[in-house]
């Protein structure tokens, strides 16, 4: 029972309804990733009025504001995956640097930079409207406000 207890915590899972829930989300991302890997499809992020889509053959991200078109490196496109993803929740450093190392992207682990991709992404596509200031309690980072 304790390590049922402890496999609870870890997954988050606490109803068979959030169960449910979370493994048919699972299951779509892991069928669009999979689609992407076969069909050599763009991996795509869209968010508000914000849509970015990674060309695995062009090895450039596109962000697409209206009619403005503003072509970025892979960084740039997982960094803002990363805040979409966890949209409503604040997202650290730390996790923005892990997220971008799953991805397969090589870091300095002593000072990734990352941090100044987000600064640019608030300026270039006007990011900052659309971030929360994060509360004392949650420390430094970011938080995209629930779409």
């Amino acid at each position: 029972e304790a390590l049922f207890s402890e496999l609870k915590q870890q997954t988050g899972i606490y109803s068979e309804n959030d169960r449910i829930f979370k493994l048919r989300i699972q299951k779509n991302n892991l069928r669009a990733t999979l689609r992407r890997v076969f069909f050599n499809e763009p991996d795509l992020v869209e968010y508000k009025n914000i849509r970015a889509e990674y060309d695995p053959e062009e090895k450039k991200a596109t962000f697409t504001i209206g009619e403005t078109e503003i072509k970025r490196s892979r960084r740039y496109f997982l960094v803002f995956k990363c805040l979409v993803d966890n949209a409503g929740k604040h997202v650290s450093g730390k996790m923005l640097d892990k997220f971008v190392m799953d991805q397969g992207e090589a870091l300095n682990e002593i000072d990734t930079g990352l941090r100044s991709y987000v600064a640019k992404l608030r300026r270039e596509i006007n990011l900052s409207q659309f971030l929360e200031p994060p509360s004392k309690s949650e420390g430094k980072g970011w938080k995209l406000k629930t779409p």
